[in-house]
Order: structure tokens, then sequence, then C-alpha cells
């Protein structure tokens, strides 16, 4: 029988033997994780390499790391200051300050109003929420007013192309009409969840005060929390909720509201962004796996995290049964299906139908006759990992060091946050659309608190390595503190400039109209904008005494008949409001076809856009516009175009539209009655008339045109058509 101080000693060495093997599983882990950044970020990694702006930045890094090793006590005193203070005290004062730089960028850089179309989409879906109804209300005729990202539902309102998570947040800003809020909220939120992030991953108050602090300087950070975008929302649920999945994995206090709370950030992540959602909760389970297994996650707190998560997927089947008719049709879906081709582009994964051809043109064409595949997908992937580091930290090549570091300091918590870069990155290959002006790689920003987090441990870890003839560790992490951040705050500073110029040349072509209208005493009347952010943040339809409308170039007559005796104004820029004296129109009817798209349209077995036929066809139109039916599969496509007639009476119908060598044959219905046959036909390009329809009673409110293609000349190369107006002529009143 053994003695019991050598069992004690075996159990030990075996302790530690299986510690070592953990500690080289990690090790390989992060080199191998490092390795995949690398390699994704490689093409940026080698523009920088020649860029006169990284060697700027990486001089001004080493004088940093120069002056903190020359100067010894400034050094120890900057690493002692990073943790001093309780806690709380440090999440405030950064929760004000990063508040502070997000409520300047949105007055001095967003001009005081949302910056993105996606931006605004969200806002009206917020009011709409806030006002008890998922959709906005429908005004008439409807179809001036039809407007990118929002369709007609089934319940016969507009609705956005947005899942309800996000509007669900902005529902009472929009509701207390304090948009500005939402960015310092935003922002807050960004700070508490990257701080207990750090917190609960590294138990090392610096490391996570670090990580916050890093962040600052960052023009991407302040520029999606300042504007109405999703992605910095979902940053903070996606980082509280790893921390609170990190802390359930050990015996912790209170797990059922830490469960609670970890159903709550899965579930809204998924109703927010279900791609990022998704994404989490794969991360989540992965982590609670062992815990469950091992039975120290007990039944009652699971039970917890899927009964808190509910609600938000019970949100978004209602919304979608509400907008589309179906619990299972996402909005987006459903929005491409009549406003895009091909009708499924929007959809995950890879094949010859990804990819939106009006929304996203030159993206589909460089995918080339196969479509969407993995080798695209790669191109797409490397683009937003080499941009992400650039955004964050002022140079992809200190995001990718950062990685590097994990395989010298390896620890599970570190691992698990490359995974969580690496593989949410990967994820998002699923999605063909790439970087955006101005915000950057802002589909992959929700990896932000981890990728300064990663950067804050290599901090804090690597100085160790260099105690001893260097100095000792207050030393060392002080002086490689001023090298890092010098190197960001450079290299960050052209990215502030381009940034702010960029934002404010956007916004500054741009009319906050509802103010305008505030100023001049405007409640009532037809507001006509150029400009369709413009008019996305000025749609008021709550408001029903005045309708804002985009400017169709054709006289808004229909909308005019409508509304006789309403006043019309007209912005001119920058904030100049006109009002027009032209005479009242006559009855009739002015149906400008394009005016369906993209929002009432309902195409199948073809595609729908709107073309300027001056740029594309060098023929004159009404409006300058036309409504263009591509990617026709052949007889029996058909379209339907619902519209509102303002006046009833006896009408006399036509069509206008173009003619060309490769445009096909289509009936016209009118409430299913057919109007003369469309030939599309001709020899070159040119804008026609078509022939004159029988006379016909036609009631006020709404109708229904439906065209279908019923074939083509045998000297034409195919079926597209492009219609411009329907024209009714009024001959005489009802029966």
């Amino acid at each position: 029988m053994a003695p019991k101080g050598a069992t004690n000693h075996w159990l030990g060495d075996s302790f530690r033997w299986a510690v070592g093997r953990l500690s080289v599983g990690y090790r390989v882990g992060g080199a191998l994780l490092a390795l995949a950044w690398a390699y994704l970020s490689w093409p940026t990694l080698r523009a920088e390499a020649t860029a006169g702006a990284t060697w700027k930045a990486l001089g001004a890094g080493a004088l940093g790391a120069l002056a903190g090793a020359l100067l010894p006590w400034g050094s120890r005193r900057l690493q002692r200051a990073l943790t001093a203070g309780p806690p709380w005290a440090f999440v405030v004062v950064s929760a004000l300050g990063a508040s502070a730089v997000s409520l300047a960028v949105w007055h001095k850089a967003l001009l005081g109003y949302p910056m993105a179309r996606d931006s605004c989409v969200y806002h009206l879906q917020a009011r709409a929420l806030a006002h008890g109804s998922f959709g906005i209300p429908l005004q008439h005729p409807r179809q001036f007013f039809g407007v990118h990202f929002l369709f007609e539902g089934a319940d016969g309102r507009l609705h956005g192309v947005f899942g309800p998570g996000y509007p669900l947040f902005l529902a009472p800003f929009a509701l207390l009409g304090a948009a500005w809020l939402v960015g310092p909220v935003a922002s807050a939120m960004l700070v508490y969840a990257q701080h207990r992030l750090g917190r609960a991953l590294t138990r090392d108050e610096g490391a996570a005060r670090l990580g916050v602090l890093l962040s600052l300087p960052s023009f991407a950070r302040a520029v999606e929390t300042a504007d109405l975008l999703s992605h910095a929302f979902v940053a903070a649920l996606a980082s509280l909720g790893i921390a609170l999945a990190w802390e359930l994995r050990a015996p912790t206090e209170r797990p059922l509201r830490k469960a609670l709370a970890l159903g709550v950030c899965v579930g809204w992540t998924l109703a927010a962004r279900a791609l990022d959602g998704l994404g989490l909760a794969v991360l989540t389970a992965a982590l609670l796996l062992g815990p469950l297994l091992g039975r120290r996650l007990k039944a009652p707190t699971v039970l917890a995290m899927a009964l808190a998560a509910a609600p938000f997927l019970g949100l978004v089947a209602l919304q979608q049964k509400v907008a589309t008719g179906s619990y299972r049709t996402p909005m987006a879906v459903e929005y491409a299906r009549r406003a895009d081709h091909p009708p499924d582009c929007l959809r995950l994964g890879f094949g010859r139908g990804i990819g939106c051809v009006v929304e996203h043109t030159d993206e589909v064409h460089a995918f080339g006759p196969d479509g969407y595949t993995p080798d695209d997908a790669l191109r797409v992937v490397r683009a937003r990992t080499g941009v992400l580091g650039r955004d964050l930290l002022g140079l992809s090549a200190l995001a990718t060091l950062t990685f590097a570091s994990i395989a010298l300091v390896p620890s599970a918590s570190s691992v698990v946050l490359a995974l969580w870069c690496v593989g949410f990155t990967l994820l998002y290959g699923l999605f063909y659309y790439g970087n955006a002006d101005i915000y950057g790689a802002r589909h992959v920003f929700p990896l932000a608190p981890a990728l300064y987090l990663l950067l804050a441990v290599a901090l804090r870890a690597l100085p160790r390595r260099a105690e001893g003839p260097w100095g000792d560790r207050a030393h060392v992490e002080g002086a490689a503190l001023l090298g890092v951040l010098g190197a960001c705050v450079v290299a960050s500073v052209p990215l502030w400039r381009a940034g702010v110029a960029a934002s404010r040349a956007w916004q500054g072509h741009r009319v906050e109209a509802r103010p305008t209208l505030e100023r001049d005493g405007v409640d009532e009347g037809l507001v006509v904008v150029r400009d369709m952010h413009t008019y996305l943040r000025g749609m008021d339809p709550w408001q029903a005494r005045s309708w804002m409308i985009m400017d169709d170039g054709a006289g808004v007559l229909d909308l005019r008949r409508e509304h006789p005796g309403q006043p019309i104004h007209y912005f001119q820029p920058p904030d100049l409001l006109v009002r027009s004296r032209s005479p009242q129109p006559g009855p009739g009817l002015h149906l400008e076809l394009e005016r369906a798209w993209p929002s009432f349209v309902r195409p199948r077995g073809l595609g729908t856009a709107i073309l300027h036929s001056p740029s594309c066809c060098a023929v004159p139109s009404s409006g300058e516009h036309v409504l263009f039916l591509f990617a026709v599969t052949g007889p029996g496509a058909t379209l339907r175009v619902p519209f509102d007639a303002p006046d009833g009476g006896r009408y006399v119908f036509h069509l206008e539209g173009l003619v060309a060598p490769d445009y096909g044959d289509w009936e016209a219905l009118l409430d299913g009655v057919a109007l003369p046959r469309w030939e599309g036909y001709h020899p070159v390009v040119e804008r026609r008339r078509g022939p004159d329809a029988e006379p016909r009673a036609l009631l006020p409110g709404p109708h229904e045109l439906l065209f279908r293609c019923v074939g083509r000349d045998p000297r034409s190369r195919g079926f597209v058509v492009a219609f411009d107006t329907l024209e009714g002529a009024r001959v005489g009143p009802l029966d």
C-alpha cells in the first residue's frame, strides 16, 4: 500500500501533465487560428506593406514604446492607472466618454439624422412598433408611396425588410422623438458588455479595462453606434451573451438570473440579425455542452434560457405572418421575391441563384457564370477580414499580430475569442454582400469587442516574457501599451478625417424635412422631395394632414387629383421650401408604372427594375423612368400592379412604353378586362403610344393591372419589355 504522500504526489503530477497537454493544445489551436486569420487578411496586409501611412503608424508605435522604455516611471504610472479605482467607476467614465464621441459624430458628421438607407427604414419600423403595429399606414393613391426596402404586406400596410429585434430597441426612442439618444445608449451598452466579457473570460480587470480603452479611437465604432444601424447593438448583445455563457460554465451565483439574461441575448440577437444570432447560439451551446453533460448545468437553468429567448422568436414569427401572410417567410425574402431577381436571391449559401441583380448588380456580375461559389465567398471574407482590422485598430497588421500572440500566451479564453472571430467571419461567407462605404466591414462588426480583448490580453501577458533585463512587468507593459496606442491613434487619424468628410458629404445635400416644415408652419399639403433618404426620414403617415412623396418628374398628377385643393410644396437645397402655384389638373388617370416599384409590384416568372430611359436607351419617357420587366421565363410570365384611381367615370385607356429589338408581346388586363395587345418588337429602341381601348367605366379606389407575356415577334431576340404609363382620358361620368 502506497503512502498517503505518494498518492498526493501522483495526483499532482497527473494534474500538471493534463494542464501541460491543455496548454499545448491551446498553443496549437491558437497558432492555427492565427494562420487562418493571416491567410484571410493577406491581401490587405500586402497592400498595407507598401503604404506610407502604415509605416508612419508603425513608426509612431515604435517611438511610443521607446519613450515608455526610457521613462520607466511614466510607464509604471500608466500601467498602474489602468487598474486604479473601482470597476463601476471605470465603466461609467468610459461609457460617458464613448457616448460623447458617438453623440459628436451624430451631430458633426451625420448632421443630426440617420445616414444609411437601412437606418431610415429601421426608424420607420420602430415608429410603427411605437404606434402598436408592425406596418406603416398606407396612404392613397398608394402608387405614390412605394419606396426602397418597403413592401405592401398582407395586412395592407407597408413593411420594412428587417426583423423586429432592432426596431424593438429603437421604438422607445422613436416614441420620444429622440433618435439622437440611440448612439449614446448603444455606446454605453457596448462599453458595459465589452468590460463584462473581459472580466468573465480573463478574470483580469486590467485586461477588461484595456480592451475598452483600445476601442475608443476607432471611427468605425463611433459611426456604428451613432447611426441607427443594428451592428453595434448586436455586438453588445453577443458580447454579453458570451460572457454569461462563460460564467455559467463554472459554479456561479444566481445561475437562473444569468440563464434568463443569456436567453434574452440569444433570442434578441436572432430577432435582430438572424445570421449573427445563429453564430451566437452555436458558440454558447458549445460552451455550455460540457457543463450540461457533466450535470453542473441543471435542467431548470436550460429551460429558463429557452423561455427567455422564446418571446423574441415568437415576435419574429408574428411579424412574418402579419407582413407576408406566412409564419415562415422572412420580410427580406418576400421583398426580394417582388422587387429583385432571382426570387430567392437573399437566401444564404452557394449557387447560381444567390445575389440580387438589382440591389447588388456589380457584386453579382463579379461572381461569373457559375454564380456564388466558395471561391467568391473566400474573396468576400478576405475583404471583410482585412477591412475589419483596419476599422478597429487602424491597421489590419495589428489585428493579425494580435492573433499571433495567442500561440505565445495560450489560454482557453483566448482560443474561444479567436474561434469566435474566425468562425463568425467564415459564417458570414454564406452572405454574399461585402463591405460598405464609410461603414467598412459592418457585417462582422459584432467581433469588435472580442478583437479588442484579444489585443488587451496580449498586452497584459506578453510583458511577462520580457521581464528581467528589460525591466519589471509594470515598466514593460506600460511601454508596450504606449507603443500600441501610438500606432492605433496615428493610423486612425486618416480614417477619422475621411469618414467625417464622407459622412458630411453624404448628408450635406439632403434635407431634414420635418423640422423645415415646422419652421415654415406647413402642417398640411403635398410635400415633394428629390432625395430618397430625405423622403424616408420625412415620411409621417401617422400625420394625416400632409403627404410626403418622391418627385417623379411628371407632375404628380394623380396625387393632386386624389387630394384636390391641397397646396403643393417643393424642397430646394439646402432647406428652402417653395410653394407651387400650378393649376389643379383636370380629371383623368396618369399612372406612372415605375412608381409601383418596388413596394407594390408582384412578379411571377420575371424580374422588375426601374430604368432611366435617357441614359439606358437614349429615348425620352414620362418622368424619364420606365418599369423594366427582365429575365422573363417566356409566355405565361406575369406582373400584377395594384393601384388607386382618384376619379371615377368612363375612360379610354392606352399604354405607353418602349419597343426594341429584343422585346416581346404582352397583354394587359385592367381588373380582368383586356386592353389592346402590346407588341414590343421594333428594329430600334423608341417610345411608343399603344392603341386606345374601348371606353369603360372605372370606379374610384383600388384596381389591378395585370401584364402577361404572350409570345414574341419571330424577329425579336427576347421577351423583355418596358412600360412607362397607363393613360386614361375621362370621356364621361359613371352611368
